[in-house]
């Protein structure tokens, strides 16, 4: 076993297992010794009861320092031990962790800024359409691109996409709205494919790699609040529709 100094980034401790058995924190970095930091994302992993992972939860904090004893497999530490947490950073690790912790930022001409969650580890930013902001997340500044696509016509893609959800989901949908219904049986009216299309909205876009999207919409309540994605790609247009949630 070999004793590493880890840079823990933005996030927080996670549990693995039911009861616990594991716990972990994603690093940003990490060094052995006094060689020179190599920047990486990864986990490290502990063994530990649900006691063990409640503690770590409410001290380690984001940008720190973890001390660890245990093994490198790929981007996968193995802790045997934490031996210190928050530790005091060198001046080398804290030069490295302040500069992570700057936001990092970019603007688009046409939609404006987008921020980087490094928790989640993608960009963010709005899309205002229709006296509304839509939310935009992006894997990369490229995949902006895709968004330029979209917006090439974007009404009538919208209505597009509330159609493919429509024509994959109505069944479902009116299945749900049957199983909320109040009234007597032979009073309930099936929603129509169009009924589909016109009652859901458009809430965000996930920009995803390959030129590929997931449209998210809100069901008012077809779903009893369960979200409607539709995924697509520009070689393929829509792919499928689906409720999450």
């Amino acid at each position: 076993m070999k004793e590493y100094r880890m840079m823990i980034g933005e996030g927080g401790v996670f549990g693995l297992g039911g009861p616990i058995t594991q716990c972990g924190v994603m690093y940003i970095g990490w060094h052995e010794g006094d060689s020179p930091i190599t920047e990486e994302r990864g986990r490290v992993l502990l063994s530990c009861d649900e006691a063990t992972y409640r503690a770590y939860g409410k001290q380690i904090k984001s940008y720190s320092v973890l001390h660890i004893r245990g093994e490198k497999d790929d981007n996968t530490f193995l802790a045997e031990e934490f031996l210190a947490v928050n530790a005091a950073p060198t001046e080398a690790e804290q030069a490295f962790l302040s500069q992570a912790a700057l936001p990092v930022t970019f603007t688009d001409p046409q939609f404006g800024e987008f921020t980087q969650n490094k928790r989640l580890d993608f960009f963010e930013g709005k899309l205002r359409h229709g006296g509304r902001n839509i939310s935009i997340t992006a894997d990369e500044r490229e995949d902006i691109e895709t968004l330029r696509w979209i917006c090439e016509d974007l009404d009538a893609f919208f209505e597009r996409a509330a159609r493919c959800a429509a024509e994959e989901l109505l069944d479902l949908g009116n299945d749900w709205s049957f199983d909320a219904w109040e009234g007597e049986e032979a009073d309930f009216v099936p929603m129509t494919a169009e009924d589909f299309a016109a009652r859901i909205s458009l809430t965000s876009i996930s920009l995803l790699e390959e030129e590929s999207f997931s449209l998210w919409f809100s069901d008012d309540d077809i779903f009893w609040g369960h979200a409607i994605e539709v995924e697509g790609s520009k070689a393929e247009g829509f792919t499928g529709a689906s409720m999450q949630g």
